[in-house]
C-alpha cells in the first residue's frame, strides 16, 4: 500500500511543478525503488520501475513540448534521471541476492550440500516446536562411517569424497521429508526427525538397509 501511495503521490506532486523541475524531481523514485526492493517482492520492483520510467518519459515529453531545453540537454537529463531511478533498486537487488547466497552458504556443508553445525543449530529449535504442536515424537539419529580413513588411504581423497556424498544422498532420501539432516564432521552425520513413534523405528531400519546396500 505504501509503495503504491508513494509512486502515485510523487507523480501527483511533481505534476504541479514546472516540467524541467518535475523531470529532475523524478530521482525521488530511486528512494522508493530501494524501499520496494528491500521490503516488497521482485515483481513489485519491476512494476515500480515500469511506472517510474513511464513518469520520467512523460515529464521529458512535457519539457520537450514546452521548449525549455534543447534536445541534447533534455536527452542528457533524461538519461541521468533514468539511470538514477533504475540503478538504485537494481543494485540493491543484486546486493540482497549476494547477501542471501552468502547466508545460505554459511549454514551448508560445501561438499554434500547438507546443513553444517551452524545450520543445524539454527533450524532445530523450529523443528522441536513443530513436533510439540503436532504431538509427535522426536529422534536424533547419528551416523558415522566406519573405517573411513582406510578409504582415503587406499583409494584417495577424491574417492573418499564420493563416499561421503553417496552416504549423504542415501540419508537425504530417507529422512529429508521428516526433519533435518546435517554433516557434523568429516564422516559424521546427524539427523533430527519428528514423526510418529512407530515410524521412527521404521525410519532407522530403512536407513540401516540403505547404507549397507552395496
Amino acid at each position: 500500500g505504501f509503495a503504491v501511495y508513494a509512486d502515485l503521490g510523487v507523480a501527483a506532486a511533481l505534476a504541479v511543478l514546472e516540467p524541467s523541475n518535475a523531470l529532475l524531481g523524478c530521482v525521488l523514485y530511486a528512494v522508493i525503488g530501494a524501499f520496494v526492493t528491500f521490503f516488497v517482492s521482485p515483481r513489485w520492483v519491476v512494476a515500480h520501475l515500469l511506472f517510474a520510467t513511464a513518469v520520467v518519459l512523460v515529464f521529458a515529453a512535457r519539457v520537450y513540448l514546452s521548449g525549455e531545453e534543447d534536445v541534447v540537454t533534455l536527452m542528457v537529463q533524461t538519461d541521468v534521471v533514468l539511470l538514477g531511478v533504475t540503478s538504485v533498486p537494481v543494485t540493491s537487488h543484486i546486493f540482497l541476492t549476494t547477501l542471501s547466497a552468502d547466508a545460505r552458504s554459511s549454514v551448508l556443508d560445501p561438499l554434500t550440500g547438507l546443513l553444517n553445525r551452524r545450520g543445524l543449530d539454527a533450524a532445530v529449535e523450529e523443528l522441536w516446536a513443530q513436533g510439540r504442536r503436532d504431538g509427535q515424537c522426536a529422534a536424533v539419529i547419528v551416523v558415522d562411517i566406519d573405517r573411513f580413513k582406510s578409504v582415503n588411504d587406499i583409494y584417495g581423497h577424491d574417492e573418499g569424497d564420493i563416499v561421503i556424498r553417496r552416504v549423504a544422498e542415501r540419508l537425504t532420501a530417507h529422512v529429508s521429508r521428516y526433519g533435518l539432516l546435517g554433516r557434523t564432521g568429516g564422516e559424521e552425520y546427524l539427523a533430527v526427525v519428528v514423526t510418529s513413534r512407530l515410524h521412527i523405528d521404521a525410519l532407522i531400519h530403512g536407513i540401516r538397509r540403505a547404507l549397507h546396500d552395496p
